[in-house]
């Protein structure tokens, strides 16, 4: 056992409990996005936009960056195990959230081709994975994990948080557009008869 784990190599899994305990900490809030919604459907007069349900992930929009920068930093200067679980952990939680609440915007903007936009998210969402870690054990080794992991990683997930900002205020007008676009009348084409919600 060797600092600052302070455990094998072959127990170095149980970070994977961090993951657990967060998503279950997460777990209770599921309902909060369409409990908001109806909440705003109601009061507007009983008109449903997708945008409504988003104000839900104002909460953790900061907390998975945080978690990042947590994380880097405990790496940075081999602090205690728990630094890299609380990292974890805080990343996870607010992945839970915005995982499951922006497929859920997602499916209440696109109803009809629900099948070709899950395809979509999973490859971007791959590829972006796939391209962000390429190269990680080189830019860490050239830069250390202060700068990689809390830096430009944390930067990124900050970015791509804030831009629920972005589709809660703008959301509305970015649908119409894409319905109006080559894209939309493509999918026009092909959306599935019956395939609503």
């Amino acid at each position: 056992m060797e600092e600052p784990y302070n455990w094998s190599e072959t127990n170095s899994g149980l970070i994977a409990v961090a993951t657990l305990i967060a998503y279950a900490l997460a777990l209770p809030f599921t309902t909060t996005s369409d409990r908001l919604a109806a909440y705003l459907t109601k009061r507007n007069n009983g008109i449903r936009e997708s945008e409504m349900r988003l104000g839900v992930l104002l909460f953790p929009m900061l907390i998975a960056p945080a978690g990042l920068v947590v994380f880097g930093f405990t790496a940075e200067r081999n602090l205690h195990w728990i630094g890299y679980f609380a990292g974890v952990a805080m990343d996870q939680f607010a992945s839970y959230w915005y995982f499951t609440f922006t497929l859920a915007y997602a499916v209440d903007s696109y109803y009809a081709n629900t099948s070709e936009m899950l395809i979509a998210m999973n490859l971007g969402k791959q590829a972006i994975s796939f391209g962000m870690s390429l190269y990680l054990l080189d830019w860490v080794l050239e830069h250390g994990y202060a700068v990689v992991i809390a830096g430009i990683f944390g930067a990124v997930l900050l970015a791509n948080n804030l831009a629920v900002i972005i589709f809660m205020i703008w959301g509305k007008r970015i649908r119409r557009f894409t319905a109006n676009s080559w894209l939309g009348r493509l999918h026009q084409r092909t959306a599935t008869v019956g395939m609503t919600h």
